[in-house]
């Protein structure tokens, strides 16, 4: 959903999540824009429920949710 925004963006990746890491306030427009978080419950969760990774994958902002997130972005790229 990144490609719907005209400008760069900074973004880092966790396993199959893109996670936006870039002010805020860069891609918010008067459109709507879906903003999700993921952390490592929401992450465990994706793994039986197909449609709730769906949502999570779609979202215009996906944000971490924690240090755990980050960190774990960090170390598997």
């Amino acid at each position: 959903m990144f490609k719907d925004f005209k400008m760069k963006i900074n973004t880092t990746y966790f396993l199959d999540f893109k996670i936006y890491n870039d002010n805020i306030n860069k891609v918010l427009n008067p459109n709507k824009t879906i903003i999700n978080t993921i952390n490592p419950h929401s992450f465990c969760k994706t793994l039986d429920d197909k449609v709730f990774k769906k949502a999570l994958t779609r979202s215009h902002i996906l944000l971490a949710d924690g240090y755990g997130v980050v960190l774990a972005s960090k170390l598997l790229y």
